[in-house]
């Protein structure tokens, strides 16, 4: 007789549905792909899962990255999207979640997305372009916004609390093949050299933040600013509190002319680091990135 036996499929990606309930009338949120792949196509939240993320912080994540918006609620949709990649020949399980919000106001990553609307039941129906993306919206339309959805479908909170989500501004400014850096004294760099810059605050622009987060780290202000690229990192570090968090970080890097020397004092230490000198330091993610992907060849020119 042969043994029971069972299988599991470790999910990669997911997708999630925001829902915002405004005057009773629920609306789904709807974002268009702008980047190479499917650009102009309209859809919900997707993205992929990071090594050591479950597929419910993934979808947190990704929420909060693609649409700068945090749930009230969020739950385990009891779903699973099924799709065929044609040009890899492969089928694709996504997990789905729910995500309900209490506002309305989208930051959307211009990377990947250029516009959002949102739509009440039948028009997101409409709007999406796959017969999978709407069976899968229908039931979530039936068992969350219809009916009470199930508390045992509820992410447990704690969840939330496991993996932090930011994006950031970053100046990379450089004087006589020296990098100038500020050393972190607390969060997942703590004593690593870092880029001058941090998150972007409500209200501001891209510009704003960086020229503030100059003033208040190295008490420095600069003529103009160039974006040079965008970078993701997550790093796992224990808190305070004794918690494994993932720490997920997007940044936008700009590179800096004409910085000033400095104007007051700023609340992190700075130092200008010889590229040379660079692979031997502690440094975080993103400066380790620019590294290998800038300042190696600078070096050696």
């Amino acid at each position: 007789m042969l043994k029971n036996k069972t299988s599991s499929i470790a999910p990669y990606c997911i997708s999630a549905f925001v829902i915002c309930i405004t005057d009773q009338v629920p609306r789904y949120l709807l974002i268009r792909r702008c980047g190479h792949y499917l650009p102009g196509t309209w859809q919900m939240v997707t993205g992929g899962i990071d090594e050591g993320e479950t597929a419910s912080q993934a979808a947190l994540r990704e929420i909060e990255e693609e649409t700068g918006l945090i749930p009230s609620r969020f739950y385990c949709a009891d779903a699973v999207e099924t799709f065929y990649i044609q040009a890899r020949d492969h089928i694709t399980f996504a997990p789905v979640f729910v995500a309900f919000v209490t506002e309305m106001t989208v930051r959307l990553s211009p990377e990947e997305h250029d516009a959002y609307e949102w739509l009440p039941m039948n028009e997101a129906i409409d709007r999406l372009a796959w017969s999978e993306q709407k069976r899968v919206i229908s039931h979530v339309h039936e068992q969350f916004v219809l009916k009470k959805p199930n508390d045992l479908l509820l992410v447990n909170p704690p969840a939330l609390k496991q993996t932090i989500s930011r994006t950031g501004v970053y100046g990379m400014a450089i004087r006589n093949n020296q990098l100038l850096l500020v050393k972190q004294h607390k969060g997942p760099h703590a004593g690593k050299f870092d880029l001058p810059g941090g998150g972007i605050e409500s209200g501001e622009s891209v510009e704003e933040a960086l020229r503030r987060e100059f003033k208040e780290e190295v008490g420095m202000t600069f003529e103009s600013m160039q974006l040079l690229d965008n970078r993701s990192a997550t790093t796992k570090y224990t808190n305070e509190n004794g918690e494994t968090v993932h720490f997920h970080q997007i940044g936008l890097i700009y590179q800096i002319k004409g910085l000033s020397s400095p104007q007051q004092e700023g609340e992190l230490s700075y130092f200008w680091i010889d590229l040379k000198e660079l692979s031997k330091q502690p440094i975080s993610p993103f400066v380790e990135q620019l590294y290998t992907n800038y300042l190696l060849r600078l070096q050696n020119q």
